[in-house]
């Protein structure tokens, strides 16, 4: 009888799609062994073709192909591949061949205010996965933050504030960051101080940054811990110590901050309470860790043989060769310049001093145009979300 049943069935899938959708209450590996893929194949512009299509590839953990099948089929309405296709997008299965297929669905869904989509389509147009556009980006986020999505609000406030995909406007991006500020979000608390601290494009008010610094600090904020320490250390908005500034760089350097530890160096290097053995300690913590600023400072400290420190060229050209190698231009300068003067353990040599020479005017500092550029300007990165740092 069970033959009969699936003989039957199969004259019945070869001769009408649509019949073969009638029979979708057969159980699935009888279904398997009737329907095959060429089947299917002879019946690609059916919806449940492709999506059975899409199946066949998914088991055979071909995701792009499947990813491929489930969104025709999709275009066409079929619940089960608008599923699957949702599915593959949030867990990143096969995106790469259909990335634009990908956009076009995820902006149907996207216009209807899924939340969801928006995100992807902002993210997307960020990040340059399909097309690099900062507009859209901004756009998409916009409509996700209108919804309440949380990460949304705070990355439209940032990028009004830098003008990115939309046009600048420091007051809006700032009253935006203030909203998530107020639900105890410590990167928007810290970006507000950066946004006074630095006076990007907007007057400079040291006191208030101090402030909102504080605040994300004392909640072990290490971003602001730094700052904090940073305002304390040059009097900026608060009464200059040095004691408050180590405090604060010492805490956020106990928890892996590179600049608040070569700062905390600097501090046992230079201050009323100098410390030569701990200052080391702290700069070659950061220097080992990649610090340019502490490679620069270790490779000074033996060039120039202060601190009861025996002048030593070799040690000097090895933590400036790491400095520039770290992205520290002058660190070239300064090799250039001890091959130039000679002595101290390293030998005259006019060739390496032009060697080097040349190295410096190649890496001078370029000017400043992308987005990333105008991070580095602001202070921090506009798409770290993350409460930690």
């Amino acid at each position: 009888m069970k033959k009969i049943k699936l003989i039957l069935l199969s004259t019945l899938a070869v001769a009408s799609i649509s019949k073969v959708i009638a029979q979708e209450a057969i159980v699935s590996n009888e279904r398997d062994m009737v329907f095959s893929e060429e089947i299917w194949e002879k019946n690609q512009e059916n919806k449940l073709a492709q999506f059975y299509l899409g199946e066949q590839h998914f088991m055979k953990k071909e995701y792009e192909e499947a990813l491929t099948w489930y969104l025709k089929s999709s275009f066409q309405g079929l619940d089960s591949a608008i599923k699957n296709v949702q599915f593959m997008v949030q867990n990143k299965m096969g995106l790469d061949s259909n990335m634009e297929a990908v956009v076009e669905f995820m902006t149907m869904f996207a216009d209807k205010g899924d939340e969801y989509s928006q995100m992807f389509l902002g993210d997307v147009y960020r990040n340059g996965e399909y097309q690099e556009d900062m507009k859209k980006s901004y756009y998409w986020y916009s409509r996700a933050s209108d919804v309440g999505n949380e990460k949304a609000t705070y990355y439209t406030g940032n990028m009004s504030i830098l003008g990115v995909g939309t046009t600048r406007n420091v007051p809006k991006g700032l009253r935006t960051l203030e909203k998530m500020a107020e639900q105890g979000h410590f990167p928007s608390i810290y970006n507000i101080g950066k946004t006074y601290k630095t006076g990007y494009k907007i007057a400079k008010n040291h006191e208030v940054a101090a402030k909102w610094f504080s605040i994300a600090a004392k909640e072990g904020h290490i971003n602001s811990m730094y700052e904090l320490a940073d305002s304390y250390d040059r009097g900026f908005g608060v009464k200059r110590s040095a004691e408050e500034a180590y405090k604060w760089f010492e805490s956020a350097a106990l928890q892996g901050h590179l600049e608040s530890t070569y700062r905390a160096g600097l501090i046992k290097l230079f201050g009323d309470n100098a410390d030569i053995t701990q200052a080391l300690e702290w700069l070659n913590i950061a220097a080992v860790e990649g610090n340019e600023k502490a490679q620069s400072r270790l490779g000074d400290v033996f060039y120039e043989g202060n601190f009861g420190i025996k002048e030593d060229y070799v040690k000097a050209k090895h933590f400036y060769l790491q400095s520039a190698e770290s992205g520290n231009a002058g660190s070239y300068r300064n090799i250039a310049m001890m091959y130039r003067r000679g002595g101290h353990g390293l030998e005259r040599d006019p060739e390496m001093y032009e060697k080097y020479i040349k190295l410096y005017h190649t890496h001078k500092q370029k000017p400043m145009n992308s987005i990333e550029d105008r991070e580095k300007i602001y202070g921090y990165d506009i798409f770290d979300y993350r409460q930690d740092i």
